[in-house]
């Protein structure tokens, strides 16, 4: 018995949330980890039809901040809506890393 891909998992959340929204971005945290004084979490982002990873950094937060993983998935998506929306996921990938303040919003 083979046992799918976890990134292949990752992906279908992120293209789930892709179709469902009107940015027609997806995301899904991938990794999460304190490290050198700041919080990083490592996505993946999808249109639909191709995806990328991006990273998602802070300074502000604590190690165990009181923001969780759909926070930073719903950011993403929120940010790109912000983009172009022609080549919206070239856009979202020249912006990274992107940048998460206490209050879980996404920006460059």
């Amino acid at each position: 018995m083979t046992h799918p891909d976890p990134i292949d998992e990752y992906l279908a959340h992120a293209e789930f949330h892709a179709r469902e929204n009107p940015t027609r971005i997806g995301a899904a945290v991938v990794r999460s980890e304190y490290k050198d004084g700041g919080r990083i979490w490592d996505c993946v982002v999808s249109d639909g039809g191709e995806w990328r990873y991006i990273r998602v950094e802070s300074t502000e937060l604590r190690p165990f901040p009181n923001i969780s993983t759909e926070d930073i998935e719903e950011g993403i998506i929120r940010f790109a809506a912000t983009l172009p929306t022609r080549d919206r996921i070239r856009h979202l990938v020249n912006a990274n890393p992107l940048h998460v303040d206490r209050d879980g919003e996404v920006a460059d």
